[in-house]
């Protein structure tokens, strides 16, 4: 399973790069699996919100994204990342301050109740 997971990410790196679509000959030779193989990976990406365009015949290529698709995070992570927010929102980074407010509060909805102590511990930093 780590290796079709790797297989995954690196399809999803590999498509990102490509300037142009490319076969999935092309990516099981790079991958060192069948075409049928990256078939299926490119369907399951496909099913979970990776904007892959493409079909047999035709090559694949990723489209731009203006979302990210959901990631999930552990408590440390998400107090990194908030730490991180709040320093970077601080009024020496002015021009950063409605991303850094924009992103603070998505990451502390989508955290409820998990981050429910978190805001106080970096209050301070904001």
């Amino acid at each position: 399973m780590a290796d079709r997971s790797h297989r995954l990410v690196k399809i999803v790196n590999i498509l990102g790069e490509a300037s142009k679509p490319l076969s999935a000959e092309a990516l099981g030779e790079s991958l060192r699996v069948a075409s049928r193989t990256i078939y299926r990976d490119i369907a399951s990406l496909q099913q979970t919100g990776v904007p892959i365009e493409g079909s047999t015949g035709s090559g694949y290529i990723m489209r731009s994204v203006s979302s990210v698709p959901p990631i999930t995070f552990t408590t440390a992570e998400l107090e990194i990342i908030i730490a991180g927010l709040c320093l970077i929102g601080q009024k020496s980074h002015v021009e950063f301050q409605p991303a850094v407010n924009s992103l603070y509060q998505k990451m502390m909805h989508a955290g409820q109740p998990v981050l429910s102590n978190i805001p106080h511990r970096f209050e301070e930093l904001r």
